[in-house]
C-alpha cells in the first residue's frame, strides 16, 4: 500500500507501507479515549479519514525525511485518577495546573494546553464555599450566643460577689489583682469540668 500527502497535487512522493493489524476500541466511552475521537476513523461532509498508526521512529525519521516541512502535531495526554481527589487537594491541584500552563507556554513555542479539569475544580470550589456558608453562619451564631452567655454569667457573678470584692479592695487589692484571682478560680473550676464532661458526653 502506498501513502502520500493529501494536501499536495503536484505528483507528491509516495511511500510504501505495510499494514500489520487493525484494531478498534472496546469501550469508546472509556476515559482514556476522551478527546481522541478524531484519532480514529471518521467521516465528515466531504472526506473519510482513516488514520494510520506507526512507531515513533517511523514518524521522526522516515516520514520527516521523506516529507520535509510537513505539518506535525505532537500531543501528550495525562490521565488523572479523579476518583481519588480529596477536597483538601483541590487548591493544590489548581496550583499545579496553573504552573503547568505557565511552564509549557514559556518553554514550548507554538504550544497549547487544554485542561478541562480546572473548570470542574473551580465549580467544585464554588459549590463547596456555598455549602459551607450555612455551617459558618451556624458557627458564628453559636459563638455569638456563647459569648453573650459568658458575659451575662460574668456580670451576674460580679453582682452576687460585690460584697466580697468590696472587702478585698478595702484591704488594698487592685482591680487587676481581683481579675487575676477570678481567672485562677475559673481555671480551677473549668479544668475538672472539662475532664468530667468528656466522659459524660454521649
Amino acid at each position: 500500500m502506498k501513502i502520500f500527502p493529501a494536501s499536495r497535487i503536484d505528483h507528491p512522493e509516495s511511500m510504501e507501507i505495510e499494514i500489520v493489524g487493525i484494531f478498534r476500541r472496546i469501550d469508546p466511552m472509556n476515559d482514556i479515549w476522551y478527546g481522541r475521537e478524531k484519532d480514529f476513523s471518521y467521516k465528515d461532509k466531504r472526506w473519510t479519514f482513516i488514520p494510520l498508526f506507526t512507531t515513533e521512529s517511523g514518524i521522526t525519521e522516515q516520514i520527516a525525511s521523506t516529507y520535509p516541512g510537513i505539518y506535525s502535531n505532537v500531543t501528550w495526554a495525562y490521565q488523572l485518577d479523579r476518583h481519588n481527589i480529596k477536597a483538601s487537594q483541590v487548591s493544590m491541584i489548581q496550583d499545579v495546573i496553573r504552573e503547568i500552563k505557565y511552564y509549557l507556554s514559556s518553554q514550548l513555542e507554538n504550544s497549547s494546553i487544554t485542561v478541562k479539569l480546572n473548570r470542574v475544580l473551580d465549580a467544585y470550589s464554588e459549590q463547596l464555599l456555598l455549602a459551607r456558608i450555612p455551617v459558618l453562619l451556624m458557627i458564628f451564631l453559636v459563638c455569638g450566643i456563647l459569648i453573650y452567655y459568658l458575659g451575662l454569667t460574668a456580670s451576674l457573678i460580679v453582682r452576687t460577689r460585690s460584697s466580697e470584692i468590696a472587702v478585698i479592695k478595702s484591704r488594698g487589692a487592685t482591680t487587676l489583682q481581683i481579675g487575676i484571682l477570678a481567672l485562677i478560680e475559673g481555671i480551677f473550676l473549668a479544668i475538672p469540668a472539662l475532664i468530667i464532661g468528656i466522659f459524660l458526653a454521649p
